[in-house]
């Protein structure tokens, strides 16, 4: 479940929240902020979907990338 924090920063959903998470995510991804991506993925209004779902095949893709946030990306159904 979100907390205060996620619903505060959510506030800015689509007013320049996504690109500050993608780069979160690129440049440290946490269980956490995968959920976070994903929250946002689930909106396929959202013009970022395309970008969220390449972040996330990047991430599966990386090696360097730690089993944890690889087992928390497969929590979640990405389409890509």
């Amino acid at each position: 479940m979100p907390g205060d924090l996620v619903h505060f920063v959510e506030q800015f959903y689509k007013h320049g929240y996504e690109e500050l998470l993608i780069a979160s995510v690129r440049n440290h991804p946490t269980p956490h902020n995968i959920w976070m991506v994903h929250r946002c993925y689930n909106d396929t209004e959202n013009p970022k979907r395309e970008k969220f779902a390449e972040l996330i095949k990047k991430l599966k893709n990386n090696r360097s990338v730690s089993s944890e946030i690889k087992n928390s990306i497969d929590e979640f159904d990405w389409e890509y």
